[in-house]
């Protein structure tokens, strides 16, 4: 009886039982099949592909490898692989697949292909480019991966992508949107149909990725509704036509919604909702849509309140005031509500004590008087004449409420300029 491959894995939980072929080693796991003629490994693969062998961990594949056009009905497994470049054409994966910890040295492409269930890539290493554009019906995971060169991402992740700390050195694309590569057949003229599909469908996770070509960088089209992005740094990146969840009508991040509907509520995520919320209204900012980065900024200074005591909270700090007064300078017309407030109260103290038992609101001429006395002192439209001269403590009530005007008048013009630049 032959001897057994020598290969094992690095936690000697699996061991190759393929005979030897080259030294110690069965063809697939000979460390220098990477210079040996593809054909020739080809062959042997082709064999294991008849039998529905689809354990291929560890293998060291040739400089190339081509899969085109081929049905996968059985698991494939090439956990920690060593490969150069990896192409995948037009293939039908109908069980799992699992790439986790492999080495592409070369580029990796993946077009027009159908993922019936999960795919594992995690802890990969891409060393080429790496060019995504198939269809997956199962959890894509590329947590923890190392893309060296560009990458392009389009197709469809119909279930679960995850992107979780993953580390992009050089340029990166995401576009969902209108497509043409799937397999979709021809028209009556004989052309490619353009198709609309989202990007990412299911619960995205974008958290703690590294762009380190941030510049270089760009969201189109995609669906970030559900996607979580704390612990990225999107400064610098560009977010075009995004689609974001919604709170109140506002456009949020996807951390806050989750946050919001789980248990986890809410201390130890605010500090994540903060920081992420800055970076991507920074991101915002910097392409001009000054109405989106509006709402993020309202996100961010929420997350910020939340994280203060109670008191604080709502109370005594500038962040509670700034809420309380103009809803962070996002709402003019809670600006406004609270001057209207300022006014009404000052009027109506005035008519109360100058007027005595004679004042009420339906006296037309008393409430003209107080309410032009207030109009004069707090919003000071014309000269002061015809004011009743005061002094003691009625000017301190009039000091106190005039410096509140005027305030409340600047966060009100803030507010609307905001909303007008952001129209």
């Amino acid at each position: 009886m032959a001897d057994k491959c020598n290969y094992r894995d690095r936690s000697d939980a699996y061991s190759c039982a393929r005979p030897r072929a080259m030294d110690e080693w069965c063809v697939f796991h000979f460390e220098n099949n990477g210079v040996r003629p593809a054909p020739e490994f080809q062959q042997h693969l082709n064999g294991l592909i008849q039998v529905k062998d689809g354990d291929w961990r560890g293998f060291v594949f040739p400089r190339e490898l081509t899969l085109r056009d081929i049905s996968f009905d059985f698991r494939v497994d090439m956990t920690r692989a060593k490969v150069g470049a990896l192409n995948l054409v037009g293939c039908k994966f109908h069980q799992e697949v699992d790439l986790s910890e492999i080495l592409c040295a070369g580029d990796f492409t993946a077009n027009s292909c159908n993922f019936a269930k999960d795919l594992n890539c995690n802890k990969a290493q891409f060393a080429g480019e790496f060019n995504w554009s198939s269809i997956i019906d199962g959890t894509a995971r590329f947590n923890g991966c190392e893309f060296v060169k560009s990458a392009r991402v389009y197709g469809q992740f119909n279930g679960k992508a995850e992107w979780s700390s993953s580390r992009f050195s050089d340029s990166a694309l995401f576009h969902g949107g209108w497509i043409a590569f799937m397999n979709v057949g021809t028209d009556a003229a004989g052309t490619i149909p353009f198709v609309s599909k989202p990007l990412f469908s299911g619960e995205t996770h974008l958290d703690g990725i590294d762009f380190r070509r941030a510049g270089r960088t760009r969201f189109e089209k995609v669906d970030f509704s559900k996607a979580f992005v704390r612990d990225t740094d999107f400064r610098g990146v560009t977010l075009h036509d995004i689609t974001w969840a919604t709170i109140n009508g506002r456009r949020a991040i996807y951390d806050e919604v989750w946050d919001r509907e789980t248990e986890a509520r809410h201390a130890p995520m605010l500090p994540k909702l903060e920081a992420a919320y800055r970076t991507i209204r920074v991101c915002i900012e910097e392409s001009k849509d000054f109405n989106t980065a509006s709402d993020f900024y309202f996100g961010e200074m929420q997350a910020r309140r939340k994280q203060m005591t109670p008191l604080r909270r709502h109370v005594v700090s500038v962040e509670a005031l700034y809420w309380l007064l103009s809803g962070y300078g996002c709402r003019p017309a809670r600006a406004f509500g609270v001057l209207l407030l300022l006014v009404g109260l000052h009027a109506l103290i005035t008519g109360a004590l100058l007027y005595g038992a004679g004042f009420h609101l339906p006296d037309p001429e008393l409430t003209a008087k107080a309410l032009n006395r207030t109009l004069i002192l707090l919003l000071p439209l014309r000269g002061n004449g015809g004011i009743t001269p005061l002094g003691g403590w009625w000017f301190l009530l009039d000091f106190v409420f005039g410096v509140c005007a005027v305030i409340q008048t600047a966060l009100f013009v803030l507010a609307l300029r905001g909303r007008i630049k952001r129209g």
